[in-house]
């Protein structure tokens, strides 16, 4: 849900208008991103509208601004075939340093209510050169939080992402571990 070219956030109306035409090509998944969708007072009216003229819904999101009444409500609006797709980039110290926050515990209190009111979750892993030897770790706590899915992908080497990645060395990690319910991602040449 980007900003305008004025930098002003798009309403909810042009928000739909734009919803409306992507409807006559019948996508089979809509995704809603940002920045961060939830900041929007509007994003679960957003995603119900999305669930009832789209195949497949995909929200991505830190999930740190969700509370347990705002989950009840997305619980009531999901399919079983609708998901959000959670960034996940570690366990807790290394979260906290990859995100520069200390929202690791609210973010694990939000995915427990997620599983616990059945909402499907994708934890995904944005593997950096701060978190690659947390890998398995940060696999093995997504398995333990009941998640359908666990996806890894790295930073792309482009702009500031050159700082971030050593991108041999991450496949090598990857690839050694033996994986189930998984998806790794890698961006092809």
């Amino acid at each position: 849900m980007r900003k305008n070219q004025n930098n002003i956030e798009k309403s909810t109306n042009e928000i739909l208008d734009a919803l409306n035409k992507l409807i006559q090509y019948k996508p089979f998944l809509i995704g809603i991103s940002g920045g961060e969708p939830f900041i929007r007072e509007d994003c679960i009216d957003i995603i119900k509208y999305c669930v009832e003229h789209f195949f497949m819904v995909e929200v991505l999101t830190n999930a740190t601004l969700l509370d347990e009444s705002k989950i009840q409500e997305l619980a009531k609006i999901l399919r079983k075939r609708d998901y959000l797709h959670i960034s996940f980039d570690g366990t807790e110290k290394v979260y906290n340093k990859q995100r520069n926050s200390n929202l690791y515990f609210k973010l694990i209190e939000n995915i427990n209510l997620l599983v616990k009111y059945g909402i499907n979750v994708n934890l995904h892993f944005t593997c950096t050169n701060v978190n690659v030897s947390n890998i398995l770790e940060t696999y093995k706590m997504a398995k333990s939080l009941g998640v359908n899915t666990f996806s890894i992908t790295y930073t792309h080497p482009l702009r500031k992402g050159v700082q971030f990645i050593d991108i041999e060395t991450i496949k090598k990690i990857i690839l050694r571990c033996q994986w189930n319910h998984i998806v790794i991602l890698f961006q092809l040449s």
